[in-house]
């Protein structure tokens, strides 16, 4: 159990006893929410009541270099009664805009994971010393802290005090973050529309009529790129595909390795091995591979009928080894190739998979 110093002279001036605070029990606090001091702690047990030191004669406070205010935040969570909870949605937009403005984030409000991972390391380097810190921040590798508060808060739940070191970080007081959540969607909102009126919309796919008719009136590609606002790359890619004749310099893959490349494109193989053997750039293999959309079409059918034939073969193979299997079991068992077919090959799955025990109770 932990106790104040500060605290217990109050206590036993006031109430002629010292009493154990419940803020300085709850997870990651270090030091007095309203004094400051470090907290110290003394061991107890169930059989006997054990009530913190009585008489205090040394003055005991440890200096520290960044002063954080999580024990305040804490305290706050522990006490307020403003809202029963935290919606995760409008909360994790609330940590995007605070981070936008702290330059976490980019424009798009993706979050520079590594940068701020470090700066919380270094914010709270003081507590970092000790264990339950340590267990705060050691998370797995799939989904480090604090990425794991902006892309799982869905599914998983998450200590409240994830939730507060990063509180404590970006806001200055309780007050300011409850603020700044109120009104989080609606920043979001304005944010993303901001955003729209400075920036054109790079998203739009190239209009090849356009390109085309450009093209045979003798304009340059590059002309064509300047005036549509792309890159040469499209625009040729563009107008190769649609039957184009282009007067191109020499370069390092010729006609007759483009044939090649192309035969070992419709084949399936992949882009990085293809590079490998012809001792080119990946970039050269998928620009030949964009200027043929049929071919790529066909990879992907090829990479779907890969994938296909693997989940059948994992999840027959199971209902082989194992024939008394429930679906049920069979799901958890082989859980990743049964959540591949149900997505995208149910009629197989479920003529496959053994009889569901509801319908053997409905035909008894």
């Amino acid at each position: 159990m932990y106790y104040c110093h500060e605290c217990i002279k109050n206590d036993v001036a006031r109430y002629g006893v010292a009493y154990w605070h419940k803020t300085h029990q709850l997870y990651g606090v270090l030091f007095c929410p309203t004094h400051d001091c470090r907290l110290c702690s003394l061991g107890v047990t169930r059989r006997t009541i054990n009530l913190p030191p009585q008489k205090i004669d040394i003055k005991i406070r440890e200096n520290r270099e960044n002063v954080n205010s999580f024990s305040v935040f804490s305290q706050w969570a522990l006490t307020q009664s403003d809202f029963e909870l935290l919606e995760g949605k409008t909360l994790t937009n609330c940590y995007r805009i605070a981070l936008f403005h702290k330059e976490f984030a980019c424009s798009s409000l993706r979050i520079r994971q590594h940068q701020l991972r470090q700066n919380l390391f270094s914010f709270y380097q003081f507590e970092l010393k000790h264990n339950c810190w340590q267990s705060l921040f050691s998370t797995n590798i799939a989904s480090p802290y604090p990425q794991q508060l902006f892309y799982n808060y869905h599914n998983c739940h998450l200590h409240p005090a994830k939730h507060l070191a990063l509180i404590s970080y970006l806001f200055s007081t309780p007050e300011c973050f409850i603020e700044h959540y109120q009104k989080a969607d609606k920043d979001i909102e304005e944010h993303f529309v901001a955003l729209a009126n400075h920036q054109p919309n790079t998203k739009e796919k190239p209009n090849t009529k356009l390109i085309m008719k450009m093209f045979r009136k003798g304009q340059s590609l590059r002309a064509i790129a300047r005036s549509l606002k792309l890159s040469v790359v499209a625009v040729k890619s563009k107008v190769i595909a649609a039957g184009g004749k282009i007067n191109t310099r020499a370069s390092k893959i010729f006609k007759k390795e483009r044939r090649a490349i192309l035969l070992k494109l419709f084949k399936g193989i992949p882009t990085k091995v293809i590079a490998i053997y012809f001792k080119v750039s990946v970039g050269a293999v998928e620009q030949i591979l964009t200027q043929h959309p049929d071919i790529a079409n066909q990879r992907q059918h090829f990479r779907y009928r890969e994938k296909q034939l693997k989940h059948r073969s994992i999840l027959s193979a199971a209902m082989a080894k194992n024939p008394n299997y429930s679906r049920t079991k069979l799901k958890l068992k082989v859980s990743a190739s049964y959540l591949w077919l149900f997505k995208n090959d149910k009629q197989w799955l479920y003529q496959n998979l053994p009889p569901s025990k509801l319908n053997i109770k409905l035909e008894k």
